[in-house]
């Protein structure tokens, strides 16, 4: 058993040759990016580094399986492309089922009742007779509790990236249209180029609507619509007033202005 106390240790012996780590509310605060580091590592990394008092630091196969239980909506941050972690939400246990548990463990001792423990061992045996599917296992199972974990991982810039790309760029800016100070286009000229502006003010209007405070730069919007595939910034003038657009999303071609393009 872990704690966020134990992960930021110097020693880690403890834990590192272990079998199953148990880490119960670990990794969940705001400045806890270098625990969840450091479980990465212990998840994916073939061997794993191992420090002990009064032994020179060295390397382990790392055999480590993680369980990690929290009680918090969000007990930490899941990256859209995750491929470490199976999320699991369990529903309350009911009575009956905690009188069944508790009758497996011997009171006094807290060991396993006979029965349990046969039927424990029966358990490991067929495990062990079961063919491994490779392909199976390669990446955790998706739920829907982890698509939702995901969502709300998600930074401002990325969740209005992800909806932009689902809706459209032309049915974003309708729903979410940017206020006055920002240049505005109509729906039709939206399938030729957009003004980074008008996205950027859209952006703003769909953070203030959700109620988002962790509004980002114009730029570092920019950097990251640029990296959907197709899409571009381009030099144009529209209506007269030169400007940077974004070209190339993937939007039905429809009858509007004409937008000249500057090479």
């Amino acid at each position: 058993m872990v704690s966020n106390r134990a992960l930021r240790d110097n020693f880690n012996s403890h834990y590192v040759t272990s079998l199953l780590v148990l880490a119960d509310e670990v990794g969940i605060e705001r400045n806890a990016a270098d625990i969840i580091s450091e479980i990465k590592a212990c998840i994916t990394d073939d061997r794993i580094h191992c420090s002990t008092p009064y032994a020179a630091r060295t390397t382990v196969i790392n055999r480590m399986s993680w369980w990690m239980t929290s009680n918090q909506r969000r007990p930490f941050i899941v990256e859209n492309d995750d491929r470490r972690f199976t999320i699991l939400s369990p529903k309350k246990a009911h009575v009956s089922y905690r009188k069944m548990l508790r009758d497996c463990f011997d009171p006094k001792t807290s060991r396993p009742e006979p029965d349990f423990y046969r039927e424990i061992q029966a358990f490991a045996e067929h495990l062990n007779s079961m063919a491994i599917d490779w392909n199976l296992i390669a990446r955790p199972f998706t739920s829907s509790v982890k698509e939702e974990l995901q969502h709300a991982s998600m930074g401002s810039v990325d969740a209005f990236v992800r909806d932009l790309i689902s809706c459209g760029p032309s049915s974003l800016i309708a729903d979410y249209p940017p206020p006055s100070t920002y240049f505005r286009i109509s729906e039709s000229s939206a399938a030729k180029a957009i003004p980074c502006e008008t996205v950027y003010g859209s952006y703003r209007e769909w953070c203030q609507r959700k109620g988002r405070t962790d509004v980002k730069s114009e730029t570092m919007l920019r950097l990251a619509i640029k990296d959907i595939e197709g899409v571009s910034v381009r030099k144009a003038r529209i209506l007269g007033r030169r400007m940077e657009v974004y070209v190339g999303f993937k939007t039905e071609e429809k009858e509007g202005k004409v937008v000249s393009m500057i090479q």
